[in-house]
C-alpha cells in the first residue's frame, strides 16, 4: 500500500443536542474512576532531622579526633617515663662512681636510694651491684652482698627511647627495667644501677589521660548539641509558617500571603509562594469568566443548531442533504430547506462575515426574516432584493452576508435560484458531467443604498441521478501546512466519483477528502455543503429516494447478501476467516488484498464487541456480504459491500479523529488505529445510527481503497 491519504469516504449520522436531527451516536460510556483516599505519610520535623545530623557529625569528629589525641598522649606519656627512668638511672650511676671507690659505698648510696624511692613510688625497686653482680646498695639492708638475679622474663623493650646513652630498656608484664654501669674515669666497671618501674603506673596516667580526654570530649557535644539545635531552630523557624500557609492556599484560600522575613533560600521561597499565589488568583478569575463565556457560547450554539433543518429532506424521488461544520463554536455559514407553498421548496445557504457570536447573531437575524420573506416572495432574486434591504440598515458597515436561495419545484423537477455574491451551483449530470452555474448580484447589504443591488433567477433542470451542489468557501479554501488551497478541482473531482451513489455519500466523501487535504492544520473557516439529488428507482418502482443509503443497502443485503451471525465475543472473530472463504466474488483477492479485507472486517467486528456491547457474550450481531454481480471481477468498479449492522450503543463518528503517527504517546500507545486502516483500506464507508433495524455500517469494496492500489497502478 502508498502512504497517500485514504480515499475511503465515511458517512456518519450525528444529533443536535435540543432537537434532535439525525440518531444519537456515542461512545460506549466509560467506566467511572474510582476514588482512591489520601493516605497521609508521616511528618518528620526537619529541624529534629538537621539536629540529629549536626550532632552526628560533631560526635564523628569529635571522637576521631579524641581519639588520635589519646593515641598521641599515649605515647608521648610512654616515651616521657621511659626517658626519666633512664635518666634517673644515669643519675644514680654518675652519683655512685665516688661511693663505688670508697671501702662503704651503701653509706653513700643508701640514702639516696630512698630519697628515690620516696619521690617515686612507683618505683618497684633500686639496686646497686658490683662487677661480680652481688648487691652492694638496696633499699632493703637484708640483701646486702647477696647476688642480684633481674626480674623473670625480661625482653627489650620494642619502642626505645632516643638518646638512652646504653642504657637499654628491659620489660615484661609487670615491670620496665633499665641498668646503667657505674665506669671509672679509666674505663672501668666498677658496677651497675638496677631500677625498675611498675608498668601499672603508666597505665594509671593513661587511664587518668583518658578519663580528661572524656571530660572534654563530654563538653564539646554538649556544646555541639546546643549549637545545632540553636541553629536548626533559628535557620528552619520559618518552614512552620510555610507550612501553614501552604495548608491554607491548598484549601483555596489565595488570598493567603507568607509574611517571612528570611533572607536565605527560604524567603525566596516564599517570595515564590507569594507570586505563585497571585497568579494562581488571576487565572482562577480567568477560568471562571473563560468557564462563562464558554457556557454562554455553548449556549448560543445550540441556538444556532436549532435554526438549522432536521436531518435529510426527500421530496418525491429528491433527496436534500445538508451539513455544517463550524470553525469555532459558533460560526457565520447558514443553511435552511423552507416548506413553500404548492409542494416547491426554499433552499438557502448564507455566508456572513465573520465568525463567532457576531457571525450567530446575524445568522439569528437572517433566520428571523427568512420565513415570512420566503412565503411572500416567489421569485429568488426577489426575495434576495428585500433582504438586502432589510439588512442594510441593520448591518454595521463592514458586515455583509453571501447567499444562495433557490426554490426546488419536485413536481416539475427543476430549480430556481439566485446569488448574493455566493459561490457558483455545481451540477453533476448523470454520468459524471460537470456544469458549474453562476448567478450574478451583490452581498447583502454590501452596498448600503449606494445604489440598488440587481439580482437575477436562473432555472436548472434536474434529470433522474443528476445531482446538485452548493458549498461556503471553507470547503474549496481548506489549506493544508504548505499553504496551497483544497480547490474547487478537488471538490468537482469528488462530486463526479461519488455522486452516482447519493448526496450523503458525496457529503461523507467530501468530508473526508477535506480532513485528509488539512491534516494537522486547524479548521480556518466554517465548512457548510448542502446537495439535492434526483435519485433512480430501485427497478421496482420505489424511489431510492425514500430510503436512506444504508437502509437501501441493508434491503438490499437481505434479499442477495451472504449472512453471518457472530455472538459478541472476541473468541468468535476468527470464523470471519472461513465466512470470508465462502463468499463469492472474494476469490481473486490474495496476498495482501485478503489480508486487508480480514483486518478491516475484524477492527468493524472488534468495534462492535467492544464498544457498541462493552464485550457482552449475551448478545449477537450480523454481518452479510453483497457481490455486485454486474462486474464480479472488475478492478475500476465497485465489487460489492459489506454490511454490519448491530443494536448496541452508537458509535459518534464526527467526534473521531485521525491518530498521529507524528506523536510518541500515539505511537506508544499501540491503538486506536481501526478507523484509520478501515477508512484507508475501503472504497467508502457509511455509517447510520439508530435505524429501525440498528446501527448499520457499509463498507464498500472498490477501487477507491487501499486494496486495489497495487491493481490501478
Amino acid at each position: 500500500m502508498t502512504t497517500q491519504a485514504a480515499r475511503a469516504v465515511v458517512s456518519a449520522e450525528t444529533e443536535r443536542s435540543d432537537a434532535p436531527r439525525r440518531p444519537n451516536l456515542t461512545l460506549a460510556p466509560a467506566a467511572p474512576a474510582s476514588a482512591t483516599a489520601e493516605v497521609r505519610a508521616p511528618v518528620w520535623s526537619i529541624r529534629w532531622i538537621v539536629t540529629a545530623a549536626m550532632v552526628g557529625l560533631v560526635a564523628v569528629t569529635v571522637l576521631s579526633v579524641g581519639a588520635f589525641s589519646e593515641r598521641s598522649a599515649r605515647r608521648a606519656l610512654e616515651l616521657e617515663l621511659h626517658a626519666q627512668l633512664q635518666l634517673q638511672a644515669r643519675n644514680l650511676a654518675m652519683v655512685g662512681t665516688g661511693a663505688m671507690l670508697s671501702d662503704v659505698p651503701e653509706w653513700t648510696l643508701l640514702p639516696l636510694i630512698k630519697e628515690l624511692l620516696a619521690r617515686h613510688p612507683d618505683y618497684a625497686f633500686v639496686v646497686v651491684v658490683d662487677p661480680a653482680g652481688a648487691i652492694v646498695a638496696d633499699s632493703d639492708a637484708r640483701r646486702l652482698g647477696t647476688r642480684f638475679v633481674a626480674p623473670v622474663g625480661l625482653a627489650p623493650l620494642r619502642d626505645q627511647v632516643s638518646g638512652g646513652g646504653g642504657t637499654p630498656l628491659l620489660a615484661n608484664r609487670e615491670l620496665l627495667v633499665t641498668s646503667t654501669p657505674i665506669l671509672h674515669s679509666d674505663g672501668r666497671m666498677l658496677g651497675t644501677v638496677w631500677l625498675g618501674l611498675r608498668r601499672a603506673a603508666i597505665a594509671q596516667r593513661l587511664e587518668a589521660a583518658r578519663r580528661e580526654q572524656l571530660i572534654v570530649f563530654g563538653l564539646f557535644l554538649v556544646l555541639g548539641v546546643a549549637a545545632a539545635l540553636g541553629l536548626s531552630s533559628l535557620m528552619l523557624r520559618p518552614i512552620g509558617a510555610l507550612r501553614a500557609g501552604l495548608e491554607r492556599i491548598g484549601r483555596g484560600d489565595l488570598d493567603t500571603r507568607l509574611e517571612v522575613r528570611d533572607r536565605t533560600g527560604l524567603g525566596a521561597l516564599a517570595g515564590t509562594i507569594n507570586r505563585m499565589t497571585a497568579e494562581l488568583k488571576t487565572a482562577q478569575t480567568e477560568l471562571i469568566e473563560r468557564e462563562r463565556i464558554a457556557h454562554e457560547v455553548q449556549l448560543a450554539r445550540r441556538i444556532q443548531r436549532s435554526l438549522l433543518p432536521e436531518g435529510r429532506r426527500v421530496i418525491g424521488d429528491c433527496v436534500i442533504e445538508g451539513e455544517q461544520r463550524a470553525a469555532s463554536e459558533v460560526g457565520g455559514d447558514y443553511y435552511q430547506i423552507l416548506d413553500l407553498p404548492e409542494g416547491r421548496v426554499g433552499i438557502v445557504m448564507a455566508d456572513v462575515s465573520g465568525k463567532g457570536l457576531g457571525g450567530s447573531l446575524v445568522t439569528a437575524m437572517l433566520h428571523a426574516l427568512l420565513r415570512p420573506l420566503a412565503a411572500s416572495h416567489l421569485s429568488p432574486a426577489s426575495l434576495l432584493e428585500a433582504l438586502d434591504r432589510q439588512l442594510g440598515g441593520m448591518l454595521e458597515r463592514g458586515s455583509f452576508v453571501t447567499m444562495f436561495y433557490a426554490v426546488l419545484d419536485p413536481a416539475a423537477h427543476t430549480l430556481a435560484f439566485a446569488s448574493a455574491g455566493h459561490n457558483p451551483l455545481l451540477v453533476v449530470r448523470r454520468g459524471g458531467t460537470i456544469e458549474w452555474l453562476r448567478a450574478k448580484g451583490a452581498p447583502l447589504a454590501a452596498l448600503r443604498g449606494r445604489m440598488r443591488a440587481a439580482y437575477a433567477d436562473v432555472a436548472v433542470s434536474i434529470g433522474p441521478g443528476d445531482l446538485l451542489f452548493q458549498y461556503t468557501d471553507g470547503i474549496n479554501e481548506a489549506p493544508r501546512a504548505d499553504g496551497s488551497q483544497f480547490g474547487v478541482e478537488r471538490m468537482a473531482a469528488v462530486a463526479a466519483r461519488t455522486a452516482s451513489s447519493g448526496a450523503r455519500a458525496l457529503l461523507d466523501a467530501l468530508s473526508q477528502e477535506v480532513a485528509a487535504w488539512r491534516g494537522d492544520q486547524p479548521q480556518h473557516d466554517d465548512e457548510t455543503v448542502l446537495a439535492i439529488a434526483r435519485e433512480l428507482d430501485d427497478g421496482a418502482g420505489t424511489p431510492r429516494a425514500a430510503l436512506s443509503d444504508s437502509m437501501a443497502r441493508f434491503a438490499e443485503a437481505q434479499v442477495r447478501g451472504v449472512r453471518l451471525t457472530l455472538p459478541s465475543s472476541r473468541a468468535a472473530l476468527v470464523r470471519i476467516d472461513d465466512w470470508l472463504a465462502a463468499c463469492p466474488g472474494l476469490s481473486t483477492l490474495e496476498g495482501k488484498q485478503a489480508q486487508l479485507v480480514r483486518l478491516v472486517l475484524h477492527e468493524a467486528c472488534l468495534n462492535v464487541v467492544q464498544h457498541a456491547y462493552g464485550d457482552d457474550g449475551t448478545r449477537s450481531f450480523d454481518l452479510w456480504w453483497v457481490r455486485n454481480e454486474d462486474v464480479p471481477a472488475s478492478p475500476v468498479l465497485t465489487r460489492g459491500f459489506f454490511l454490519l449492522r448491530d443494536r448496541g450503543q452508537a458509535f459518534r463518528y464526527q467526534e473521531w479523529k485521525p491518530p498521529s503517527l507524528e506523536d510518541p504517546a500515539t505511537r506508544r500507545k499501540g491503538h486506536g488505529f481501526g478507523i484509520a486502516i478501515m477508512r484507508r483500506a475501503m472504497d467508502r464507508i457509511i455509517y447510520e445510527a439508530g435505524t429501525p433495524e440498528g446501527n448499520l455500517t457499509c463498507l464498500v469494496l472498490g477501487p477507491g481503497g487501499a486494496i486495489f492500489e497495487e491493481e490501478e497502478e
